[in-house]
């Protein structure tokens, strides 16, 4: 029987395998990404060193005081991490090795979520202003605030002075309250403060998870809402022949349908100066940013496999915009190529069959629900809290009418 598929990064799994080593390990890769992301090295760095500095002494004390054991085991782990990554990387290199750490970051986001879910210190924040504090958090995960994403899984640093001035105007908040929002962020662990004018806020804590952490509990379950999204159209364009690109033509006409702005073949710039190109690239304003797609087609015959997926991880870590979805599209992945592909964040659709003209309405409508259902499970938590709100109300305005109609027919 074929064992599952080694690990591109399987020095790091051993550090990874309980909550405190896995928080150990995050915040080693964190303080490497943030205070040496900008310098390429003549040497290796040593973890005791490292691990032994005072700003990383406090990012531990913020997140294990009081629990002894917990505390070594993430700090052994996170020296660890440093000294293997530098025998087992090539990363002297500050771009090479904020290329490793966003992989990693990606790759074990899952476990580095559970254990902030561990160590956060929620109960530091009044139960008043949690809900403050997570839409604060929804604000910076869709950059309404500014800042610098440092990483694809979606790490942001903001500016202090950015940062209240900004709280300051969406919430509505007084210089008080503002400050003492951004000291119940810091002192709960959700956002870290590495600088006196700087803050830093991880990926988990931004995540649905973590977020859902600080919503308010609904006093009753919630009304099934059955989402409003119209049916895949039939468009009268398949009935003729399509373009030559005939893969990318159906998936730009999907977005198209879907409300992006959709470009194809298009040139994007690198971070070493020259140009990439992309299949498809499409983008719409949600929220006040601008929502970037990047789109793979590939019309092959056969499967594709784990190589294809490490170039195109390769292509758009090297993108100067990264986008906010990453998608394939194929007819269908090798089992290492769909685990890969989840690993680095790809969403993967399978056609099943290659894109001809013959099936090009099938394959449109195939794309359509699977990008349809996608952007549906992945709405905000406050969108479904208020498409409840909405479908309880249209419950009590249809009693108000049948009551109306029954006084009056009397």
């Amino acid at each position: 029987m074929e064992g599952r598929a080694k690990s591109k990064y399987w020095w790091v799994e051993d550090l990874v395998d309980s909550e405190a080593k896995a928080m150990g390990t995050y915040l080693a890769l964190l303080y490497l990404l943030r205070w040496y992301g900008m310098i390429s090295l003549r040497s290796k760095l040593s973890g005791v060193t490292i691990m032994g500095s005072e700003m990383a002494k406090s990012w531990h004390a913020l997140y294990f005081a009081g629990r002894g054991t917990d505390a070594r085991q993430a700090l052994e782990a996170g020296t660890t991490f440093i000294d293997r990554l530098f025998d087992h990387e090539d990363v002297l290199s500050y771009n090479e090795r904020n290329r490793v750490l966003s992989e990693i970051e990606t790759e074990f986001y899952d476990k580095f979520t559970k254990a902030f879910k561990k160590y956060l210190r929620l109960d530091r924040i009044p139960e008043e202003l949690k809900e403050k504090a997570r839409e604060v958090l929804l604000n910076v995960r869709v950059q309404l605030y500014g800042g610098s994403v440092l990483t694809p899984s979606g790490t942001i640093e903001i500016d202090g002075d950015a940062l209240r001035n900004n709280i300051k105007t969406y919430q509505g908040l007084e210089e008080k309250d503002v400050d003492k929002l951004v000291l119940c962020l810091t002192s709960s662990g959700l956002a870290v403060q590495h600088h006196y004018h700087y803050y830093l806020f991880p990926a988990p804590c931004l995540s649905d998870e973590v977020l859902g952490l600080l919503a308010k509990p609904l006093e009753k379950p919630p009304i099934e809402v059955k989402p409003l999204i119209p049916p895949p159209p039939k468009p009268e364009r398949f009935d003729v022949k399509p373009s030559r690109e005939i893969l990318e033509g159906i998936v730009a006409s999907v977005l198209k349908d879907l409300g992006f702005d959709v470009s194809t073949n298009v040139r994007k710039m690198s971070r070493g100066g020259g140009f990439i190109e992309v299949d498809v690239w499409a983008q719409k304003m949600v929220a006040g940013m601008r929502f970037s797609i990047y789109v793979s087609c590939r019309n092959w015959d056969k499967a594709l496999d784990r190589p294809f997926i490490d170039e195109e991880v390769g292509r758009t870590l090297n993108l100067v915009e990264w986008p906010q979805l990453k998608v394939i599209v194929a007819k269908e992945l090798t089992e290492p190529a769909r685990e890969t592909a989840k690993a680095d964040g790809f969403i993967t659709i399978e056609l099943g069959k290659k894109a001809e003209v013959e099936n090009a309405r099938e394959i449109y409508e195939l794309i359509y629900r699977a990008l349809n259902e996608l952007f549906t499970s992945i709405a905000p938590p406050r969108l479904r809290e208020i498409a409840s709100r909405i479908a309880e109300v249209r419950e009590s305005l249809k009693k108000v009418e049948e009551e109306l109609t029954s006084l009056l027919t009397k």
